[in-house]
């Protein structure tokens, strides 16, 4: 069986320090950080060479300015009319966000229900008729133009 090589490379404390030593050369190693690479997740204008973030396809609503104004960004999947900003006040900023965990914890008793009767799960399959989606989809369109009008409405008076 052969022996396997000494190592090329060792590791010594010099001031409190470990230092890579390049036995061959006797100096110690040092190499260049590479920079970062680039978000894959960010875009430049062509204006400006300022990233800018791609739009979630989850939608939230972000908040944009101190006195609790916030966007949200709808997609076509759940509103008739999006793509679209709405421009959202502080009540409705916070309607969206209730809306949000609400859902989510929809979604948790759903899967807690579902391992105490299984046959739950076959549930969803309404929502693979185009029927059932239109009408969700036409309620959740309904519910967005409520905000996005008292939104303009509010921003054209004051």
């Amino acid at each position: 069986m052969t022996d396997i090589p000494p190592s090329r490379y060792k590791v010594v404390e010099r001031g409190r320090r470990l230092v890579v030593i390049d036995t061959r050369s006797g100096r110690a190693v040092t190499h260049d950080r590479p920079s970062l690479p680039a978000r894959a997740t960010t875009t430049t204008t062509s204006s400006s060479s300022v990233p800018m973030a791609k739009p979630s396809p989850v939608a939230q609503a972000r908040r944009t300015e101190f006195d609790g104004r916030a966007q949200l960004v709808t997609q076509p999947f759940y509103d008739r009319k999006g793509p679209r900003t709405l421009a959202l006040d502080p009540g409705g900023a916070d309607m969206v966000q209730g809306v949000r965990v609400i859902g989510i914890l929809l979604v948790l008793v759903f899967a807690g229900l579902a391992f105490v009767w299984p046959w739950l799960l076959l549930a969803p399959l309404m929502l693979t008729q185009r029927p059932v989606r239109d009408g969700i989809r036409s309620a959740v369109t309904t519910w967005l133009d409520r905000y996005d009008h008292a939104a303009t409405d509010s921003s054209s008076v004051g």
